[in-house]
């Protein structure tokens, strides 16, 4: 079952260097600078993973700001006129904000114009129409945020950046079935994501995600000896929790699994969200050994949660 995810707020406070006197000289008023303001929202995320972002996790941004005195987004056809990394942490709370402080400060143009603005975590650099993560791990283990396209002006309220997890996460629990007895001494030591791709960056100009070449990547891979044991009774976690970028379209996810006993291969996992495994949702995928195949099932948690399922002989 999918759950609605809930909302962790975020006040971006930021300190005003100008005071101005509106009543003594409007007319030069209306002519200042205006300091950026902005609030942040983010995906709760309840599920433990190595590194997401989620409840009280602390994480930092890249901002991105399109100038202009039309009323047309610039998004798609224009380079930022401006960008900034956040100068201290944010803390995720859900009940109490945290502030947010421009490394640079930026102001909203004095002539009317409008300030579009969309924000990247991990920090990273933009070159033209193309926003690349400064350091994705290897492993897995960094999470992605991307908020939605907002604007200001000197005259409007503070907007608000609705962040939202680009990747998908995965994480493994291990079973054994019916036709196993539990004396049994079995032990999982490896189980390989197989093809899968990483996030490099964001593609400004068509609003989407860009990925590494596809590669291997294990949730767990122990030495012999170090191996988990695998339970009768009720399913335990094997390995970390990774994210990866989304498996859609005709892309499947396939294991290779490594135990006592020797390799198995899981084919195709299937979720309750078909093939795909989507941007933003934490699966919880159960490996179920049995005398002559792995049956897996993936269910849902939030970020958001899914379900799903999978034989491999």
């Amino acid at each position: 079952m999918i759950k609605t995810p809930f909302l962790i707020s975020i006040i971006a406070l930021l300190a005003s260097c100008t005071i101005i006197d509106t009543e003594t000289d409007s007319a030069m008023s209306h002519s200042y600078p205006k300091e950026i303001h902005l609030s942040a929202e983010v995906q709760r995320t309840i599920a433990q993973s190595r590194a997401a972002i989620g409840e009280n996790a602390p994480f930092s941004a890249t901002i991105l700001g399109w100038e202009t005195t039309s009323d047309a987004t610039t998004y798609s056809d224009a380079s930022p006129s401006w960008s900034t990394d956040t100068k201290e942490s944010i803390i995720a709370s859900p009940t109490k904000g945290s502030a947010v402080v421009f490394k640079n400060e930026q102001y909203y143009l004095t002539d009317g114009g409008k300030t579009f603005m969309k924000a990247f975590s991990p920090i990273g650099k933009v070159t033209g129409q193309l926003y690349t993560f400064g350091k994705i791990e290897a492993d897995g283990s960094t999470d992605v945020l991307v908020s939605n396209e907002i604007f200001g002006t000197k005259s409007s309220a503070a907007p608000s950046l609705a962040f939202s997890h680009a990747l998908t996460q995965l994480t493994f629990y291990i079973q054994k079935g019916e036709s196993i007895p539990e004396d049994d001494m079995d032990d999982v030591r490896v189980i390989q994501l197989n093809g899968i791709q990483l996030p490099v960056g964001f593609d400004l100009k068509s609003r989407t995600l860009t990925v590494s070449e596809t590669q291997n990547l294990y949730a767990l891979n122990a030495t012999a000896g170090n191996g988990v044991p695998i339970p009768k009774d009720k399913a335990v976690r094997a390995g970390g929790a990774v994210m990866i970028a989304p498996i859609t379209g005709d892309a499947e996810l396939s294991l290779t699994v490594v135990t006592n006993h020797g390799e198995l291969n899981v084919s195709k996992v299937t979720s309750t969200t078909g093939n795909e495994f989507r941007a933003g949702i934490s699966y919880d995928i159960t490996l179920t050994f049995m005398r002559k195949e792995i049956s897996s099932s993936a269910t849902v948690t939030n970020w958001i949660k899914g379900e799903g399922g999978a034989t491999v002989e």
